[in-house]
């Protein structure tokens, strides 16, 4: 999906580039990227807060940055045209990745992703499990999947079926997609996935070390902080056509993407579904 952008890089590196790091890169990089201002720490549970402070000031009040941090390079482009990669095995199962550009980790728009996410392939109840395993038999796993980053994100969908039926697959995936573009969801159907996805956020929350959690990873990502009431609220503010709008925009197939491997006599019947 990336092409040569860094995001479309192996994140573990390649054999040259890790046999080439030496202690002085390791330790150079991480005084340069690991600093206090980009640094956050948070805490939940019973505790004094003067002494947490000290404690605080006492472990991490020398910490100085080096040099100058490295610099964010600007979002990958979408892709124009479909792209694919194809990894030939002699396996009993086809395994495979399609996904199209979707939103960043802050867009206004995160909350209706979940709930498009959730809608189309997360857990059993999602239309994809729904129809290509249980109704139709097409594949031993299905799911969907999303990935946000600072300025660039990615709406997925991911399984496993006999290689001789992938392609049977890729066209009920293409009809599960093109239902949710078509026509809004009931307002039973949405309500049913927002009752999912609040149950999951509220477990999410249920503990001290998630409350940490839950409002540290918002401020590393430069979020303003949400608190739980606030989030459950935005999720129960989307609307069937907000679901149905997103779908429009984020699945196309100029866009697609898509990451296979196993047996395969011939690329060319799938290039041309992909076309």
């Amino acid at each position: 999906m990336w092409g040569k952008h860094p995001l479309g890089r192996e994140i573990a590196g390649e054999l040259e580039t890790v046999a080439a790091l030496s202690p002085e890169s390791l330790r150079d990089f991480h005084a340069r990227a690991y600093r206090p201002e980009r640094a956050v720490l948070t805490l939940a549970g019973a505790m004094d807060t003067d002494a947490i402070h000290q404690a605080i000031v006492e472990a991490f009040g020398h910490w100085q940055g080096r040099d100058v941090a490295p610099t964010m390079l600007p979002a990958p482009v979408a892709p124009k045209e479909p792209r694919y990669r194809i990894a030939k095995r002699q396996s009993e199962q086809a395994h495979f990745q399609l996904a199209v550009p979707a939103l960043p980790r802050l867009h206004p728009q995160r909350f209706v992703l979940r709930l498009l996410n959730v809608m189309a392939g997360e857990g059993m109840s999602s239309r994809l499990w729904q129809r290509l395993r249980e109704e139709q038999g097409l594949a031993y796993n299905i799911g969907s999947f999303t990935n946000t980053f600072y300025d660039a994100g990615i709406l997925g969908v991911y399984g496993g079926c006999d290689a001789d039926r992938f392609v049977q697959a890729l066209d009920a995936i293409g009809a599960v997609w093109k239902e949710l573009q078509e026509r809004p969801a009931s307002q039973e159907e949405l309500q049913r996935f927002k009752e999912y996805l609040r149950g999951r956020t509220e477990l999410a929350a249920e503990d001290t070390v998630s409350v940490a959690a839950w409002w540290g990873m918002q401020l590393a990502a430069g979020a303003e902080p949400m608190s739980l009431d606030e989030t459950l609220a935005a999720i129960d503010a989307v609307t069937p056509e907000d679901v149905q709008r997103l779908a429009l925009q984020l699945w196309q197939r100029e866009k697609l993407a898509l990451g296979y491997v196993g047996p395969l006599d011939s690329e060319d019947r799938l290039i041309a579904w992909l076309s």
